[in-house]
């Protein structure tokens, strides 16, 4: 295979390892595994091995940059090294997840040609199995047929809102004729009836808006000046009305806005930029400052959820890992090209129709990023880099430059840039490869087949080979807590405790556990009291606190926590018989009492509760 073959199949090889996020999609319709392969740490660092393999494009694509979109590329890609090599707690894989923001919008510029060709098909591939996911789903009669491949039902909305209208323009392509129109029609209509069944059917209100506003600029770019003062009078008008309606509900607008819970995990994040306004905390170290970071009334709204490694909304995440100079660096590489495009549609002027799709799709995200994961989790935050690498070459080009190309070097010298992009691939197909060992030997702990023993040793050899891999190694830990088997519990939770989060929920408390039944109080004591921190509501850790600090006729210790528990009763209005039903061991109780069945003692719904609002003023 000569040099021009190989190079053209490194754009399929990226394309290929974006599908093979959980290759169990494919397998399980039913019931997928949660086996995670080609994460976005592993891809990151395969695209950045790819970019070296083509050294001649990478240069030449660079070279020809505006000077200031080379700078901002370079500062935030400075920023992401100097996270990863002062943080020696990082593995391989976090250096891939901090720069798969930059290296693939850039992959996508030096190979725009094959994705200015190929990307409605890409989509197109993803809508379809999508598509027929969920079909295969509902007729399997699986009560979350709306989870989709991404398995979320408001990411599935997502990627099945951002890919329709590459899907109508790729039917439109391959349809042109006027005999064809009763195929093309059938065609537009099913993917038209999917997306709107799908949409109705999850609800989500970040969908509404994003796309809403979305087809609002539609509207706006092909109005007259007459009829865009109407409908900005009009959609003036409706938000107003809103806002007057949610204002004279039964419930304030202020307390509906608490409870969505966004605005805590808002002002979470704000705290962590407060601390480190210009370089951030970096990526790897993002969600073990955010869990201490989150403040007390986030535990009190009803979506909580015991780990929180983003906040929601994806600029405050970006500003909070990599600081504020690196937000205005990347926010600017994202929005000079979005509204060059706008201006030039708005004076008519020609615009390409894979540079249209483009922008609606960047748009969309960057919309439904504001208040979700979208831009985070797969397969929507790969669609959003790779149309964020094309906008980068349609507006992004510097016209004044000479077009001088560097020479590719032959022989030897070349081995200076291909060895390190193949060590790089590796690196990522390693990661890759790691974080699927270690997530099907979690699912390996169910099979009735093992041997207990056996079990043992594949615990032991999951958590020293894969100890980054926090999500396995805590299912692991909450396997050897049920089995009570207080030994090995501290030997995954030393390992958890000594990584790059060892704020991870739940880990202290069991470590504490495990002291307490190896008769370690004073160790155990620590561990319940940094959970009680982390969780600044949760009852069972100050109960279990209490209980060391009778045993050791702690006094002050012992009137200090009753204190504290009859605290957090009362703030989040426990009474005995719900206390009663968290202290049984139901940790999901101690997280959300509400979801207490009535029959038990509890509320049996989070409206029961009402925390936000007049009762509790």
């Amino acid at each position: 295979m000569n040099t021009v073959e190989y190079k053209k199949i490194i754009p399929w090889f990226f394309v290929l390892c974006g599908f093979l996020y959980n290759p169990s999609l494919f397998l399980f319709w039913r019931n997928p595994l949660e086996i995670q392969l080609i994460t976005s740490g592993a891809l990151g660092l395969i695209t950045t091995g790819l970019l070296f393999l083509d050294m001649s494009k990478l240069i030449n694509s660079f070279r020809f940059l505006k000077t200031w979109s080379r700078a901002c590329i370079v500062f935030l890609l400075t920023v992401v090294l100097v996270h990863y090599f002062l943080n020696r707690k990082l593995a391989i894989q976090h250096l891939g997840e901090s720069l798969c923001w930059v290296t693939i919008p850039v992959f996508t510029l030096v190979h725009h040609d094959f994705f200015k060709k190929n990307l409605k098909g890409i989509m197109t591939i993803f809508f379809v199995f999508n598509m027929i996911f969920c079909i295969a789903a509902l007729l399997l009669k699986h009560p979350m047929w709306e989870n989709g491949i991404t398995r979320n039902i408001n990411w599935t909305a997502s990627l099945t809102v951002i890919s329709l209208p590459f899907v109508i323009a790729l039917i439109r392509e391959k349809f042109p004729d006027e005999k064809e129109k009763s195929t093309r029609i059938f065609f537009i209509f099913t993917t038209l009836l999917f997306t709107v069944c799908l949409v109705i059917k999850v609800g989500s209100v970040a969908v509404f808006l994003a796309a809403g506003i979305m087809s609002l600029l539609i509207l706006w770019l092909h109005l007259n000046k007459a009829q865009r003062k109407i409908i900005f009078l009009c959609v003036a008008g409706i938000i107003l009305a809103m806002i007057a309606i949610l204002y004279s509900s039964k419930y304030p607008l202020e307390e509906k806005i608490m409870e969505d819970g966004r605005i805590t995990l808002y002002e979470g994040a704000i705290n962590i930029i407060r601390q480190s306004p210009l370089f951030g905390v970096g990526q790897g170290n993002f969600e073990n400052e955010f869990m201490v970071n989150r403040p007390p009334e986030y535990f009190l709204t009803p979506h909580v959820a015991s780990r929180s490694n983003h906040p929601h909304n994806h600029f405050l995440f970006f500003a909070a890992c990599n600081g504020l100079l690196a937000l205005f660096c990347w926010l600017t590489l994202l929005l000079f090209p979005l509204i060059q495009c706008l201006r030039k549609l708005l004076r008519n002027e020609d615009v390409p129709q894979i540079i249209k799709l483009c922008v609606l799709c960047t748009g969309y995200l960057l919309l439904h990023g504001m208040l979700d994961l979208v831009i985070y989790m797969w397969p929507t935050n790969l669609f959003f880099l790779i149309t964020t690498g094309l906008l980068w070459q349609e507006y992004l080009q510097d016209s004044h430059l000479e077009k001088i190309y560097f020479e590719e070097k032959i022989g030897w010298r070349k081995m200076v840039y291909v060895i390190p992009g193949f060590l790089m691939i590796c690196c990522g197909l390693f990661a890759g490869g790691r974080s699927c060992y270690a997530s099907s030997n979690v699912l390996k702990l169910k099979d009735k087949y093992l041997t207990a023993q056996e079990k043992l040793q594949l615990i032991r050899d999951t958590v020293t080979r894969c100890s980054h891999e926090y999500q396995a190694n805590f299912d692991m830990l909450a396997y050897l807590e049920r089995n009570r088997n207080p030994e090995m519990s501290l030997y995954v939770s030393e390992i958890m405790l000594r990584g790059n989060i060892p704020n991870y929920p739940g880990v202290s408390m069991g470590r504490g556990n495990a002291l307490l039944f190896s008769g370690r109080l004073d160790e155990a004591l620590q561990c319940y009291l940094k959970e009680a921190e982390l969780f600044p509501f949760a009852l069972r850790p100050i109960n279990n606190a209490l209980v060391i600090a009778r045993q050791q006729k702690n006094q002050q210790l012992v009137i200090s926590l009753t204190e504290e528990m009859n605290t957090r009763m009362k703030v989040r209005k426990i009474t005995p018989q719900m206390l009663h039903e968290i202290l049984r061991g139901r940790a999901h109780y101690d997280l959300r009492p509400w979801d207490i069945p009535v029959e038990s003692g509890g509320p049996g719904s989070y409206k029961a509760m009402h925390y936000f609002g007049n009762t509790q003023k």
